[in-house]
């Protein structure tokens, strides 16, 4: 993952602290950055802050006023998705649940959720016809080296690896 400010290499999260520059033996110049190694605790911060930024940048995109048929109660959150058995689940800024009968909703939410549900329903049709499209992993050295003749061996791996390695185009 590298975002600018957080790397990872071999599943060590690293920071780019810097560059040096340095000379040489030729005598042209040579810049290269400098890295720090992340503790678990500075890893999860960032990755709180980054949910927090996806969380606030979705609130204030989709956000909007819920009301019920009656008018007396409104709230305002994010559609969250279907629950099932004519049941919507909405999120409040705090990012706690409110579930709601598509009955109760008034008009305009019951047309507006309708849509959200059919975009949803959409959205998981078309995932489930690419099927084996998304399923297909790209092997790696490590499994390449298993599935052939040659062995784990001949590139310093030792261990078996199923043989279940699909390849991609």
């Amino acid at each position: 993952m590298v975002d600018g400010r957080l790397w990872s290499v071999h599943e060590k999260r690293l920071k780019k602290e810097g560059t040096k520059r340095y000379n040489t033996a030729v005598g042209t110049a040579r810049t290269v950055p400098l890295f720090r190694l992340l503790s678990d605790a500075e890893v999860k911060e960032i990755e709180l802050a980054a949910e927090l930024r996806r969380w606030e940048e979705r609130w204030n995109k989709e956000k909007r006023l819920w009301n019920d048929k009656t008018g007396k109660f409104t709230v305002e959150a994010i559609y969250g998705g279907y629950a099932g058995k004519g049941i919507v689940r909405l999120l409040k800024e705090d990012k706690s649940e409110v579930l709601v009968p598509l009955k109760t909703l008034s008009e305009q939410d019951r047309r507006n959720a309708a849509s959200l549900i059919q975009d949803e329903k959409r959205k998981a049709k078309a995932k489930s016809k690419s099927g084996l499209k998304s399923r297909v992993r790209i092997c790696n050295i490590k499994h390449l080296a298993t599935s052939t003749r040659m062995g784990a061996s001949a590139f310093g791996y030792s261990a078996r690896v199923p043989q279940r390695c699909m390849f991609s185009r």
